[in-house]
Order: structure tokens, then C-alpha cells, then sequence
């Protein structure tokens, strides 16, 4: 199989070692299929977003 890159989220953590666990960090990416979609077939049938941190700035970019 492939894998498509449609997305990233890029945290930008205000040390080198990051100021909050990685487990967190990921946790705040949140996926979850577009109400009425009942079998998905690409990314446009899910609603993504990225929840926030104190002070834990992220950039998106598109693949």
C-alpha cells in the first residue's frame, strides 16, 4: 500500500526537549468522520482539528 501526506502539524515547543510530553502533544490532534459520512473514501469525509496548549504555537501545512 501508500500513504498520502494531506496534512502536518508542526508544534513549536518553546525549548529543545519540549515543554510537554509527546503523548499530549499528538492527543491534541483530533480526527472524526463528518457526520452523515458513513463510509468514508478520502480526507474531505473527515473534520480535523488541533486543540490548544498553554503556550504550545503549531503551523499547518498542506500536503
Amino acid at each position: 500500500g501508500s500513504m498520502e501526506v494531506v496534512k502536518l502539524v508542526w508544534w513549536k515547543h518553546n525549548c529543545e526537549i519540549g515543554q510537554y510530553p509527546p503523548a499530549k502533544v499528538h492527543r491534541l490532534l483530533k480526527v472524526n468522520r463528518k457526520e452523515g459520512v458513513d463510509a468514508p473514501t478520502s480526507v474531505d469525509d473527515y473534520d480535523i482539528e488541533v486543540e490548544k496548549l498553554p503556550d504550545l504555537d503549531y503551523e499547518v501545512y498542506e500536503g
